[in-house]
């Protein structure tokens, strides 16, 4: 019984290899090529039994089984490699997948959320809207905005989506007010994303009082401009306003990220959060 038991074992693992095998040349993403065998087994039961959200109404592997064309083929194997690549395990990736799907079929906010006169970056035009409601005291906005940034700018979203920063103060990020008010300072000047991407290159989780004041003179703003607009009680006004429609539509902490009025829940790994946009992207052009 027990040589039958290791022999269903090997001829399961062998299939599961001929399976995947068979999708190498059209579906596989490059991240694919990078795990080890074990990570490659994880992989293949994680598809086994996760459905798709869209194109098929089977698992990923049967999906991909049917040859069907469904770029969320890909899409959805990409995600399960970088997270498995972060190392994280089975249940958190199922998890992570899940939250992927409730963030493309969610409820679309956008009737909800003010845009008028916020700091945009990339083109106006282009059919994704990114909103990311940030503050300059967060450690992990400095990880995720200024690569986001990039790609929006001149990267993979070029052309795609835009972003926009909303000015969100977190009461436990030391400096925050002052941070966003800051923020709000540069914008009145057009230099708004100069001034943010400025400031989260120099992040640190140490405050310093006047540090936006130097950080207004380096990119050489207009300094009494920008201390006044900073010193002036009615910039506040602002930020009480975005704090409401924030906390309204549920943001608790910073980074919230909302694509095309759809609140982001899953992963905060930049690699997954670019995909996503990459497929709201590839759906608002019909090519998903």
């Amino acid at each position: 019984m027990q040589i039958k038991s290791y022999l269903i074992i090997f001829i399961t693992l062998t299939l599961s290899y001929i399976s995947i095998n068979v999708v190498n040349a059209e579906s596989l993403p490059s991240e694919w090529y990078k795990l080890s065998k074990n990570q490659k087994k994880i992989a293949y039961n994680i598809m086994s039994t996760e459905y798709m959200y869209s194109c098929c109404d089977t698992t990923i592997l049967k999906c991909i089984e049917s040859k069907k064309d469904c770029k969320l083929i890909t899409h959805l194997i990409r995600h399960i490699c970088i997270l498995l690549l972060e190392g994280n395990d089975e249940s958190e990736i199922k998890r992570s997948l899940s939250k992927r799907a409730m963030t493309i079929l969610g409820r679309d906010y956008s009737s909800k959320i003010d845009l008028k006169d916020l700091p945009v970056a990339g083109d106006r035009n282009s059919p994704v809207t990114v909103v990311i409601y940030a503050c300059l005291r967060c450690a992990y906005c400095s990880k995720i905005i200024p690569p986001l940034y990039d790609s929006i700018t001149n990267g993979n979203l070029k052309g795609k989506a835009k972003l926009i920063y909303k000015p969100f103060v977190i009461k436990g990020h030391l400096g925050a007010k002052q941070a966003e008010k800051s923020v709000i300072a540069a914008n009145m000047q057009n230099r708004a994303w100069e001034y943010i991407i400025y400031a989260y290159h120099d992040f640190s989780t140490e405050y310093k009082d006047g540090m936006y004041f130097q950080y207004a003179s380096d990119l050489k703003l207009n300094f009494n401009k920008f201390v006044n607009t900073v010193n002036d009680n009615k910039i506040t006004n602002y930020l009480i306003k975005y704090k409401k429609e924030g906390l309204i539509l549920n943001v608790q902490s910073t980074p919230t990220i909302f694509i095309n009025g759809k609140q982001y829940i899953t992963s905060l790994s930049y690699d997954i959060i670019e995909d996503v946009i990459l497929e709201e992207y590839y759906r608002k052009i019909g090519k998903m």
